[in-house]
């Protein structure tokens, strides 16, 4: 037997029924569903790590053997697409996240659902969609995009999902989105059965693509920290905004909040900027707003002309929070900061009140 097929093997901690399954110099069909099987079946934490080690030896072993290059890397770059490198947190989310990595076929599409991560009011889930044939995923300049109905316990939820996308590889085959589902009114402080049903609303001939799963966001929430706020912000058209709660973990920075004289605000830019006592800054923007609340989340903001995440630091013990708004004329090319105007006065926000865990 090729001694690289061995060590292919044991990067992955294969069963022993390896050697029996690629006797002759090139692996067998058989061969080639028990590494790609082995490959998907990691789904501890631990398990990741040794993917890293997998991959590492697939990029010398390929080279010198040319075994099923493409099955074995698209495995595992589709492992490596984790819940956290999609929210650029490294590996924060790890402890958090659950390992699903089930595959439905549908209409001539293989769609994967990789990760899923419990979080205060939101379901985030990764999955990857490629084409039966191996394909490239849709032709030049299409764009995949699939509609998701969540069921929680057996019970419908009505969420607000938001979706980012692209591809993991260069030849296009393998199409990967971070799925977030908000489920504001549902506890998913412990261990929920999640039901998540995937269809193509352009083109029904795609199929569906229908996941059960368990994820659990005790931990999440016992790591997460609050405090209770009351701030008032009266806008122009008289709408008057409430802060209800700041929520801080490693997934997520948020502020709730509920509204008056109005079921949504009507400045969608409406944002607080922060400046902690050591003179680190940070700012949430409208996430979601509905039915008379919303939620305020941490967001992306320039940095030496690149999108940095800037967070509320955990040594942070104070901290000093301006409104804005941006009301901008009706003109492309125009600068938001140009336009921006302060509403209220700056608050002070002593984060020594923070408690753990979410009330």
């Amino acid at each position: 037997m090729n001694k690289d097929l061995y060590t292919l093997a044991n990067c992955i901690h294969a069963s022993d029924d390896f050697a029996e399954e690629a006797s002759g110099r090139f692996p067998d069909k058989k061969y080639k569903r028990s590494v790609l099987a082995a490959v998907r079946s990691e789904k501890q934490p631990a398990a990741r790590k040794r993917l890293a080690t997998a991959a590492a030896c697939l990029a010398v072993i390929a080279a010198a053997a040319g075994i099923f290059r493409s099955e074995v890397q698209a495995a595992i770059e589709q492992i490596h697409y984790s819940i956290s490198s999609a929210l650029g947190l490294g590996n924060s989310a790890a402890r958090y996240t659950e390992v699903v990595h089930t595959s439905v076929s549908s209409g001539g599409y293989i769609v994967t659902l990789q990760e899923a991560l419990a979080a205060y009011g939101t379901l985030y889930v990764t999955y990857t969609v490629e084409r039966e044939d191996g394909s490239p995923v849709m032709p030049e300049n299409d764009y995949f995009q699939l509609d998701s109905k969540l069921l929680i316990n057996g019970e419908p939820v009505r969420n607000s999902s938001g979706t980012s996308s692209g591809f993991l590889d260069e030849e296009k085959k393998i199409w990967r989105t971070l799925l977030s589902c908000g489920t504001e009114g549902t506890d998913l402080s412990s261990e929920n059965t999640y039901e998540l049903k995937l269809s193509d609303p352009q083109l029904a001939e795609r199929g569906t693509w229908e996941f059960k799963f368990k994820a659990d966001g005790s931990e999440l929430y016992a790591d997460t920290k609050t405090m209770a706020l009351n701030d008032q912000y009266v806008l122009p058209d008289g709408v008057v905004v409430t802060l209800d709660e700041l929520s801080l973990n490693k997934i997520e920075q948020r502020i709730t909040f509920h509204l008056t004289n109005s079921t949504c605000i009507q400045y969608d830019d409406f944002q607080l900027e922060f400046k902690d006592d050591q003179g680190r800054t940070a700012v949430f923007q409208t996430g979601t707003c509905g039915n008379g609340k919303g939620i305020l989340v941490n967001s992306y903001v320039p940095a030496k002309d690149s999108p940095i995440r800037t967070w509320i630091a955990e040594d942070a013990k104070t901290l000093y929070v301006t409104a804005y708004l941006t009301d901008m004329p009706e003109t492309d090319g125009l600068n938001p900061d140009d336009y921006k105007v302060q509403t209220g006065e700056t608050a002070v926000w002593d984060l020594t009140n923070l408690e753990s865990g979410i009330r």
